[in-house]
């Protein structure tokens, strides 16, 4: 069978690709802190609107009220 090697690479490669999901999803949210040791800049970038929605869900569910705070602390925390 001329496909078998690519299966199995295929397999292979799906197969490390669960590895480095779990392991993204290990990530440890910040929580809401008050700290201003550093000026802020204002900066714009683009994202889809449902990857934004979920950003503001998960910043209000550890406690933030904005959601730039949010990524921004969780940024920093990397």
């Amino acid at each position: 069978m001329a496909f078998e090697p690519k299966n199995k690479e295929i397999k292979q490669a799906l197969s490390d690709n669960k590895n480095e999901v779990s392991s993204a999803s290990s990530f440890k949210l910040p929580m809401f802190k008050e700290e201003t040791d550093e000026r802020v800049k204002t900066f714009t970038f683009t994202m889809k609107p449902s990857i934004r929605k979920k950003l503001d869900i998960i910043a209000k569910e550890n406690g933030y009220q904005s959601s730039s705070k949010f990524l921004s602390d969780f940024i920093d925390s990397l």
